[in-house]
């Protein structure tokens, strides 16, 4: 993120901090402008370590957060957009900090259908990435990891993606991204093991280079 882009979302934050007061599901232009601030905040430290989303890509215009569904969708208002969409599970704002954190690695190569195969990588990494950043950003004050992470729960995919994907170090995965085009096509084994050498074992390279089941 270069400093004119960085002045630009501390001028939103300074601007529309306020609406914090609110939770960040009520559907408000001010709440949407902090979420909106705090993705492209987030988006911007995940294209640092994992490389530029390319160039044109909807990705790189983030428009409003809905309130129906969590998920990267194309934005109903323009289809040439995808946004993060932020419901009532994401309640409060820390909920809604993870949820951000996570779905911006999918921004960086969004799926153009739902129907996509996506390797389990996809969703190791998106974890890993949200786990990190709320770790660093909100634990300090909460004292506690994320409430609605999918490490808490019986999602058993979830957990292997994320164990498997945690082990690669961000400059491997951002050469797997570039030789993939998106971690969501890193699906050749030989290939992924090849750039991760002994950061990942052979199973579990198996099991990042499978479709992911949801």
């Amino acid at each position: 993120m270069n400093g004119k882009d960085r002045d630009a979302l501390l001028s939103e934050f300074e601007t529309h901090g306020y609406a914090a007061s609110f939770p960040p599901d009520e559907p408000l232009p001010e709440v949407c402008a902090v979420l909106n601030a705090t993705m492209l905040a987030l988006l911007a430290r995940a294209e640092h370590l994992y490389g530029r989303a390319p160039a044109g890509s909807p990705a790189s215009v983030i428009d409003h957060p809905g309130t129906d569904r969590l998920p990267v969708a194309l934005d109903r208002k323009d289809p040439r957009h995808y946004c993060v969409l932020v419901n009532s599970l994401a309640n409060t704002w820390e909920e809604a900090f993870y949820v951000l954190a996570h779905e911006v690695v999918h921004l960086l190569n969004p799926a153009s259908s739902e129907s996509d195969a996506v390797a389990t990588l996809e969703e190791g990494v998106a974890i890993a990435f949200a786990e990190t950043a709320y770790t660093e950003y909100i634990t300090p004050y909460t004292g506690s990891g994320a409430q609605r992470s999918p490490l808490r729960g019986e999602y058993t995919a979830y957990i292997a993606a994320y164990d498997a994907a945690a082990l690669i170090t961000a400059s491997t995965l951002a050469r797997v991204r570039e030789t993939f085009g998106s971690f969501a096509h890193a699906m050749d084994k030989a290939t992924m093991q090849r750039i991760c050498g002994d950061e990942i074992t052979d199973k579990q390279a198996h099991l990042l280079t499978a479709p992911f089941e949801f």
